[in-house]
């Protein structure tokens, strides 16, 4: 008899916890930053340094949803709490490897970033009353984690295109080259030094 009279009691608990284990939104923003492609000795090869940077930016990939045969990684989602509403996030990447039409060897990648803000009111710095929403990109975490896979496959030094693209004439380096101290003569402070 008195567990019957519990079960409401229980049910309202339960029912209580549920909204803070909302998400709110999708998590899925339409977009994504695409790199131009570059020379890599297979696309296992890109999954895995592609695993590596998404670890190294603090994201846990998701097995499960991950695939080195079609080229698919999908992270956990990374929560940043905070004690004022609306500061805390999360993010969750998805990188998408495509070999490039016509270049073998050659292949791409595809990197979108949802972040979800928390817009719980009562307690935003608990992770259990989070109310995610508000789907949006994290464009610049695109670019670093796109930027980081090519990196690892391309040399130190730019290509031709790259060059092209920038008025520079093939085989010139794009390296800043710093202008030497000025002449103790020259120097701005000088009026500071003794006489």
């Amino acid at each position: 008899m008195r567990l019957h009279r519990l079960a409401p009691v229980a049910l309202s608990f339960v029912l209580l916890a549920l909204p803070g284990c909302q998400s709110g939104g999708s998590g899925q923003v339409e977009g994504a930053v695409r790199s131009d492609g570059f020379p890599a000795p297979s696309q296992y090869t890109v999954y895995q340094t592609a695993w590596q940077v998404l670890r190294e930016q603090g994201m846990t990939v998701d097995d499960d949803n991950s695939s080195p045969q079609s080229g698919v990684l999908v992270t956990h989602w990374r929560s940043s709490m905070s004690p004022f509403s609306r500061d805390g996030y999360r993010d969750r990447a998805t990188v998408r490897i495509f070999p490039v039409t016509g270049r073998a060897g050659y292949f791409r990648t595809e990197t979108n970033v949802v972040r979800q803000i928390n817009a719980d009111m009562r307690d935003p710095g608990n992770p259990m009353a989070a109310d995610w929403s508000d789907d949006t990109r994290n464009v610049e975490m695109e670019g670093l984690i796109n930027r980081r896979i090519e990196m690892f496959f391309l040399p130190n030094d730019v290509s031709d295109v790259w060059r092209r693209q920038h008025g520079m004439e093939p085989g010139e380096s794009p390296r800043i080259v710093e202008p030497p101290p000025p002449a103790p003569a020259e120097s701005p402070f000088d009026f500071l030094a003794p006489r």
